[in-house]
Order: structure tokens, then sequence, then C-alpha cells
């Protein structure tokens, strides 16, 4: 997944329905409550509510995931930005703590 937002990011074009492509293709298989979208793509002005624009397009009406808010409470930005980096640096002082 990580490869495919960072092939995403070098493409200014067609960004926003990539990626609704995937939310809605996730929608249909695992049907989770809510999609989380962060990373450095995701730092680009708007994307985010274009995504959800272009999700609501792609579905037809087909499903109904909508739920009071539409599509943007659906489809949220992370709120812990930088919690993966944060957690490995964590993960590897502890490690190197227990090798010495």
């Amino acid at each position: 997944m990580a490869r495919l937002c960072a092939s995403m990011a070098k493409s200014s074009s067609g960004q926003a329905i990539r990626i609704a492509h995937l939310v809605v293709n996730l929608t249909l298989v695992a049907r989770p409550h809510r999609i989380v979208m962060g990373g450095g793509v995701m730092d680009t002005p708007s994307l985010l509510s274009r995504v959800c624009s272009k999700a609501a397009g792609l579905v037809y009406g087909y499903i109904d995931v909508v739920q009071s808010g539409g599509w943007a409470d659906y489809i949220v930005p992370c709120t812990l930005r930088d919690a993966g980096l944060a957690g490995g640096l964590i993960a590897a002082g502890r490690l190197e703590g227990k090798l010495r």
C-alpha cells in the first residue's frame, strides 16, 4: 500500500481518482466502519475532499456507506501525524537497550 501511495504522489493528475478507487474497492471487500488516510500523499491541499467526491461518484448509489456526515466522515485524515515513526524509534530504542 505504501508503494502504491508513493507512486500516486509522483503524478499530480489523477491522484484523487486513484485513491478513490482504492477506497471504494476496500469498502466493497472489507466494509470498514471508517477509512483513515495518512502519509505524505494526503498532505496535498484539498486532496481528501476530492477523494471523497470521486468515491461518491464511483459508487453511483450502489452501496450506502454514508453516515450522518457523508463521505467526509467515512474517509478521514489521520490525527497522529508521525505515530508510526515515533513508535519505530521507541521500539528501536528498547531493542538497543536489550542488546547492550
